[in-house]
């Protein structure tokens, strides 16, 4: 199933704004306080994953070196 290209690009602003009126129409609790959470949190980690892969992906760094350099710095952490 595709989502229509302007409807995708405003993802995470619908996410934010469902979080919001969550919380406006049913008031604040703690179940709805979770759900309000979880929606900022995709909000973000939507906005995050999609900043990543730009520049990343059409930057041309190619994912073998960006694999090798993420490896690199893995095994570096765990050495000191």
């Amino acid at each position: 199933m595709r989502i229509p290209e302007p409807l995708y690009r405003k993802l995470p602003v619908i996410y934010a704004v469902a979080a919001v009126v969550l919380v406006g129409v049913f008031g604040p609790s703690l179940p709805i306080a979770i759900s309000a959470l979880m929606l900022l949190c995709a909000s973000g980690l939507t906005t995050l994953w999609r900043h990543r892969y730009q520049t990343l992906y059409r930057s041309g760094a190619s994912r073998r070196s960006e694999w090798a350099r993420r490896r690199a710095k893995r095994l570096e952490s765990l050495m000191s």
